[in-house]
């Protein structure tokens, strides 16, 4: 495996809208999982989908983003 300064960056890329909002977050760089978490859950609720549940597989695969995102060096 090698390791890129511009960490995953490669490839194409489509930013979900919901996501391209939280990245307006006055939080940026300080943003924490629960946070993400939260933000989703209210545009769920507002577009009248399921709150995301503990254990739930969107839930695994958001926190796996975010990890992922944390540790690749992407914005």
């Amino acid at each position: 495996v090698a390791v890129a300064a511009d960490g995953n960056m490669g490839g194409d890329f489509w930013a979900h809208p919901w996501a391209e909002e939280l990245s307006k977050s006055p939080k940026t760089d300080n943003i924490e999982f629960e946070d993400v978490v939260a933000h989703f859950n209210a545009l769920r609720e507002k577009n009248g989908l399921d709150m995301l549940q503990p254990g739930s597989s969107p839930l695994v695969i958001l926190e796996g983003i975010v990890l992922n995102s944390g540790l690749s060096g992407q914005p």
